[in-house]
């Protein structure tokens, strides 16, 4: 069966005027579709939504939400159904788009703020829950949606079977996946994200022994009836040999060993010979390790199908699988910090990616092959994320069950305990139990949070490998005869970098020794770690003849000072267009309070003295002249 099944027949359909007048769910898509909105009149889609079609998408949804009773005009009176479908829709125009999480957080959150600032009238309450609905998953998206649509035109489709139309077999295919979703989303058990759907679903074919006899008719051989068969989790589960593509995808990946070149070209390659052995090439080389890859294939079946474009690509795939599910063990022993190990697996990530593609034109999460990779992490994440919080809640309410138990068994016998004064318990009983996150879930899950260009993601690893290798390469230089040159041209190029990322990095007060660090992913702000240091003990100006650099990276200026500069600067001249913005972001920066705060109490000190002493010399100047004071004023 085509994968792309849904698309095809929806296709077919749309071409069919007897699906458009009895296809209420359809119109109200055509109609969303047109939208509503102007592109740039709104202040409520968020200016961080980075991708064009995801603003163009946010506009839409806020002219079909303002323009609501003009969209339904003559239309059903159901407004609940309206805004199901609305649901939908923008699950659907999400799928299409395929913009990374980021972008879909922000649409969300912008059709939050619509909701807020344009509420509906109360019966249309259930549109005010829209936000509710909100999935981030782009495989659950489309799932949700093809089980809500099939459910909507199912009469036009059992029309179309009963007429034998020319597209009969492929309208029961379409059927046979559709009952096979099902399936596969009820065989969880706890439909959780997917329960409007199963509930959807079961209310227009459960209990409805007439449509499935007729369904099966229409459709033979496909087993249409079993679809609620609690007892198998495929449809006809005897006569299909569901699994025998996955067991050949599992064989093909597990004899795909081919290694990926490195087209990355990025220029490191030269100083390979002096960071060898260093803190961070050890642990790279451990992540990169082939041990045990073979027994996670099945979390890469997806990527298997870019092997022949991008050959290696599975092999990588694995890798990333197995560090993820050991959790890292594998270097657990030389990284204790959690945050460390994500940000070394990370790096390692990025730094393997960019030897298989070197696209550095577009961020890597709009690159779809890159994205199947990084999906993977998601996925499993995700799964371990979930597995965590099912054990732990299954810890945590045996002890709950537990209370209840002795409680119950407590006020059963209440008279006796009395009399036995054993009714002292009773406070620890009905104590409440609080239950923080961090008992629900001790997983500390490594997601490829950061998006960036390879080219800036490799500056980003080249920064945090140079601070893990620094005392490592410490040593090194000390003896570093041989190589000196080498390690100067390293340092010089390490210097660029931390000029050019420190200053968005680093956040330094006015009389704090520390900054606040913006990107501990992969910068430290502390000035030991200071390029210069290394550049000046290698006597590096000796060396690097054209490349002299003069003096220290340095702090980057603290905010207090630059405000200052800024408020003079009012006075002086009238401000440029760019200053005054520049101006007003410095109006939002938070700064030390301390120099204001102090001023003020030794002034007041100041004032106090000053009474105390006029008081004295007032009070000895009359007792002098032996006048009796008789009032004080406060």
């Amino acid at each position: 069966m085509s994968k792309h099944i849904v698309d095809q027949v929806i296709e077919i359909l749309k071409n069919d005027d007897v699906f458009w007048r009895k296809s209420n769910l359809y119109m109200y898509y055509y109609l969303f579709d047109n939208g509503m909105g102007s592109p740039g009149t709104t202040t409520l889609c968020n200016n961080k939504i980075k991708d064009q079609n995801f603003h163009n998408l946010c506009y839409d949804l806020e002219g079909i939400l303002n323009n609501w009773h003009d969209i339904c005009e003559g239309k059903e009176s159901n407004y609940d159904k309206y805004c199901e479908r609305l649901i939908y829709w923008l699950y659907g125009k999400i799928r299409t788009i395929k913009a990374d999480a980021t972008n879909i957080y922000y649409l969300y959150e912008s059709l939050n703020s619509i909701l807020k600032n344009k509420p509906l009238k109360n019966k249309n309450h259930a549109c005010n829950k829209i936000y509710e609905s909100k999935v981030y998953d782009m495989r659950v998206l489309k799932d949700k949606r093809e089980l809500y649509d099939f459910v909507e035109i199912y009469n036009i489709i059992e029309t179309k079977l009963k007429e034998n139309d020319k597209n009969k077999e492929l309208y029961c295919e379409y059927v046979q996946y559709i009952f096979e979703l099902f399936k596969k989303v009820e065989a969880k058990g706890k439909y959780g994200v997917y329960n409007n759907e199963v509930m959807h679903f079961q209310n227009k074919f459960l209990n409805k022994d007439d449509t499935l006899e007729s369904l099966d008719k229409l459709c033979p051989n496909m087993c249409i009836k079993s679809v609620f068969d609690k007892s198998s989790r495929t449809l006809c589960p005897s006569n299909r040999a569901v699994v025998a593509p996955v067991q050949l995808n599992t064989k093909r990946c597990e004899s795909t060993t081919t290694e990926y070149p490195d087209k990355s070209q990025s220029g490191m390659e030269k100083y390979d010979r002096i960071l060898k052995n260093l803190d961070a090439d050890k642990i790279y080389k451990k992540l990169n390790d082939n041990k045990d890859i073979k027994q996670y294939c099945s979390d890469c079946n997806d990527v298997l199908a870019l092997e022949e474009t991008y050959p290696g690509i599975t092999v990588l795939c694995k890798k990333l699988a197995r560090n993820l599910r050991t959790n890292m063990s594998d270097i657990q022993n030389d990284v204790t910090n959690a945050r460390d190990r994500c940000s070394y697996f990370i790096h390692w990530t990025y730094g393997e990616l960019k030897k298989i593609f070197n696209i550095n034109s577009r961020n890597i999460h709009s690159i779809p092959e890159v994205s199947k990779v990084l999906d993977v992490g998601t996925k499993i994440n995700n799964e371990l994320m979930l597995k965590d919080i099912l054990d732990n809640s299954a810890s945590i309410q045996k002890v709950f069950d537990s209370k209840a138990e002795l409680s119950r068994e407590f006020f059963k016998n209440f008279k006796v305990n009395q009399l036995n004064g054993k009714n002292t318990q009773l406070s620890k009983l009905i104590a409440e139990k609080l239950v923080y996150s961090r008992e629900v879930s001790k997983h500390k899950p490594c997601f490829h949070y950061f998006d960036c260009k390879l080219d800036e993601c490799m500056e980003m690893k080249n920064l945090h490998d140079y601070f893990k290798n620094f005392e490592s390469m410490k040593d090194k230089i000390a003896g570093a005869n041989n190589n000196r040159k080498l390690y100067c041209e390293y340092v010089a190029y390490i210097y660029g970098l931390y000029e050019k990322h420190e200053e968005d990095c680093c956040t330094c007060y006015f009389a704090s020794d520390k900054c606040v660090e913006n990107c501990p992913h992969y910068f430290n702000c502390e000035e030991k770690y200071d390029p210069y240091n290394f550049y000046s003990a290698l006597k590096c100006d000796e060396i690097l003849l054209g490349k002299k650099i003069t003096k220290k990276v340095g702090k980057p200026k603290n905010i207090n000072h630059e405000a200052i500069m800024k408020a003079e600067n009012v006075n002086q001249h009238i401000l440029t267009e760019k200053e005054n913005a520049e101006s007003a972001e410095y109006g939002d920066l938070p700064s030390d309070s301390f120099p204001s705060f102090a001023l003020s109490v030794f002034t007041f000190l100041g004032i106090l003295l000053m009474v105390f002493i006029f008081y004295k010399v007032t009070t000895n100047f009359y007792a002098k002249k032996g006048v009796l004071l008789r009032q004080f004023v406060c």
